[in-house]
C-alpha cells in the first residue's frame, strides 16, 4: 500500500455558483505524484466551527434544482472524459433518520487504473447535507510502468523553463512569457485574454516580494491516461509550511517543450473550534 500525504485544500473561484469547490489533493509520499483528488460544493466548509452554526444551517429547499444543473454540468464532462458511467443511482429520495428527507444521485465510474465518484446529497431541513462531490483515486499499484516512470523523472530542463515562464510573467513581462506557452493553448485563447486572466497573479506577487522557489515536482495522471508533468513553486516570502500561496506551471506531456497551463493556489487555514 502506498503512504499518501495528508490533505491539502484550495479553494477555486466559481462566479455563477456558490458554494465555491473546496479541493483536495493527496499524493504519494515516496514520488510527490498526485493520487488522489476530492472536490466538494459544501457550504458548511465555509461555515464557523461551531455546533449552533451547523445545526440551525438550511439551503433554501428551491436550491436543489441549481444543485442538480451543476451536477448534470460535471456528470457531462466526466461522461466525455471517462465514458459512460459503469453505475449509478438516479434521483431518489432517503430517509433521514426521522428527520425529514435528503435527496441522493450518484454516478461511478471504475476501472483498471481509477476509481470515479460523483454524488449529490441535498436535504430538506436543517442540519442536513447539501453537497455535491467528486472523488477521482488513481489506482498506483495497479497503474503498469507509473511507479518506475515517476522514480526516474527528473524534469531538469521542464524545471528550468517553469522558473524562466514564471520569473518573466511576475515581472509583468506578458509579451516574453507569452511567447513560452503551447501552440495548442495559444489556439484558444487570445493574448488580450491572456494579460488579463494573469495579471492578477503579477499584481500578488508584488505584494509577496515576486521571487518564487521550487516547492514541489509531480507527474500528473489526467483522465485520458497521459503523464503531465508539473511545477509547484512557492513565494520565498512564506515560511508557512505547507505554503499559503502556490503557483502551479504545467506541460502537456513529458515530452513538452513549451508551457501548457499556469495555475495560482491559495490554502485555506484550517479552522479549530
Amino acid at each position: 500500500m502506498t503512504q499518501l500525504s495528508q490533505p491539502v485544500y484550495f479553494v477555486r473561484t466559481d462566479r455563477n455558483f456558490s458554494p465555491r469547490p473546496l479541493v483536495s489533493y493527496l499524493y504519494s509520499l515516496n514520488d510527490s505524484v498526485v493520487r488522489q483528488i476530492e472536490v466538494e460544493l459544501d457550504s458548511l466548509h465555509f461555515l464557523p466551527f461551531t455546533y449552533d452554526a451547523r445545526h440551525d444551517y438550511h439551503e433554501r429547499n428551491d436550491r436543489k434544482e441549481e444543485y442538480l444543473m451543476v451536477y448534470d454540468s460535471i456528470l457531462s464532462e466526466l461522461t466525455v472524459k471517462l465514458g459512460p458511467s459503469t453505475k449509478q443511482e438516479p434521483l431518489y429520495q432517503h430517509d433521514n433518520m426521522g428527520n425529514g428527507w435528503f435527496w441522493m444521485r450518484t454516478n461511478d465510474w471504475e476501472n483498471d487504473t481509477m476509481s470515479v465518484n460523483l454524488t449529490l446529497s441535498f436535504s430538506d431541513t436543517a442540519n442536513g447535507h447539501y453537497r455535491i462531490r467528486f472523488y477521482c483515486r488513481w489506482k498506483y499499484d495497479a497503474t503498469p510502468g507509473l511507479a518506475s516512470l515517476s522514480s526516474s523523472f527528473k524534469g531538469n530542463e521542464e524545471q528550468r523553463m517553469a522558473q524562466e515562464y514564471l520569473d518573466l510573467l511576475l515581472r509583468r513581462k506578458y509579451k516574453e512569457s507569452w511567447a513560452m506557452l503551447d501552440e495548442d493553448l495559444k489556439a484558444l485563447v487570445t493574448f488580450e485574454t491572456y494579460v488579463e486572466r494573469v495579471s492578477p497573479m503579477a499584481d500578488d506577487a508584488k505584494k509577496q516580494g515576486r521571487r518564487v522557489e521550487l516547492y514541489m515536482t509531480s507527474l500528473m495522471h489526467d483522465m485520458t491516461g497521459g503523464l503531465r508533468p508539473m511545477y509547484v513553486f512557492k513565494f520565498l516570502s512564506d515560511k508557512i509550511s505547507p505554503p499559503q500561496r502556490t503557483i502551479t506551471v504545467s506541460f502537456k506531456s513529458l515530452d513538452g517543450t513549451r508551457v501548457y497551463g499556469v495555475t495560482p493556489r491559495q490554502q485555506i487555514p484550517l479552522k479549530q473550534e
